[in-house]
């Protein structure tokens, strides 16, 4: 190893460490430099890149919302319209009737009850004011189109009763809110043509009576005689005014929006209910009842109750004398006439 010897040495050997080390440190500032610089063009790339995804996001998003095939919501959760929807299709079918004036009119309904004999249909009466005979009213059933009949009507609550003879996949339940309030989400649900069986719009509640729920939209009319939801997906109304249309006393028409006809008045004449909706002596708690629809069976024209299987034939009555007195059968207490219809 090289000492120094002098002091002239010395001076020679701290210059050249000097030198060497400016220049190391110079070199090794140059890369920390380059690495810097590649790293600031990498993040104004992404920033770039971040900012057009930014905007081509935003400008989209009023086209998203709009649209009704939308999934999910701005949160990222479902759509609770389209659970909805699709959950309750199977029990919306459309109704083509005849109005007061005798004009086709179409409208909406929905199952409350379907066995192997058919379908009971809550709609509007306006739906079916002027059907004479049953080739005048059709139910639009998925891709078919069936006769319908009109059971039941209550023309002042604009509610009607209607069957046919196919079984629905499904029925609706009532709702089991007790006290609805304005505020509150609701959905109009109906059958809208060229639309996958049913569709539906958000609202809320702008005013609640006993006769009658306010909403805050003006349904399109192939709503008219649909259900309008409460978040459950259970029936709050049936669907009762929409464009063009002539409100009932018991349904007036709202100042702006829709309006329907509170599902309790259907118990009262069109449907057998199992029990009152929302009375105010129901238990708040333990188990609520289905409230599912029960109309009276009525057999079809053309059906004929057969005998007993295993009943004997019936003697002939024995022959009356001349002068007798014939006394009446007596009754059976356990027996009466119920008419049919």
């Amino acid at each position: 190893m090289l000492t120094p010897k002098t002091v002239v040495s010395l001076a020679v050997w701290l210059l050249m460490f000097g030198l060497g080390a400016g220049l190391s440190g110079l070199i090794l500032f140059a890369v920390y430099q380059s690495q810097v610089n590649n790293l600031r063009t990498e993040l104004l790339e992404s920033q770039e890149e971040l900012k057009e995804t930014l905007e081509e996001r935003i400008a989209n998003a009023p086209a998203a919302r709009e649209s009704p095939s939308m999934n999910v919501s701005e949160t990222g959760s479902v759509d609770p319209l389209k659970e909805l929807v699709e959950s309750t299709a199977p029990a919306i079918v459309g109704v083509i009737g005849r109005d007061a004036a005798g004009k086709q009119i179409t409208g909406s309904g929905f199952a409350v009850n379907s066995t192997d004999d058919g379908t009971w249909v809550l709609t509007s009466y306006r739906l079916v004011a002027g059907v004479k005979t049953p080739s005048e009213l059709s139910i639009r059933h998925k891709n078919s189109q069936l006769v319908g009949e009109v059971y039941e009507s209550d023309p002042a609550r604009d509610l009607a009763l209607v069957i046919y003879h196919v079984r629905a996949e499904r029925s609706l339940r009532f709702s089991r809110i007790k006290d609805p309030k304005e505020g509150d989400q609701v959905w109009a649900i109906g059958n809208v043509r060229n639309q996958p069986y049913a569709a539906g719009l958000s609202a809320r509640l702008t005013s609640v009576s006993s006769s009658s729920l306010g909403i805050d939209i003006q349904v399109p009319s192939e709503y008219l005689g649909g259900p309008l939801l409460d978040a459950d997906g259970r029936v709050l109304g049936v669907l009762t005014s929409g464009p063009g249309g002539t409100a009932t006393a018991a349904t007036p028409a709202p100042a702006s929006g829709g309006a329907a006809t509170p599902i309790d008045l259907a118990c009262q004449r069109v449907l057998v209910c199992p029990s009152p909706a929302r009375s105010p002596g129901a238990p708040a708690s333990g188990p609520t009842p289905t409230r599912t629809a029960t109309p009276p069976a009525r057999p079809r024209p053309q059906e004929t109750l057969p005998p007993p299987p295993d009943s004997p034939p019936e003697e002939p009555p024995p022959p009356v004398e001349p002068g007798a007195v014939t006394e009446p059968p007596p009754s059976n207490p356990n027996t009466a006439d119920v008419p049919i219809g």
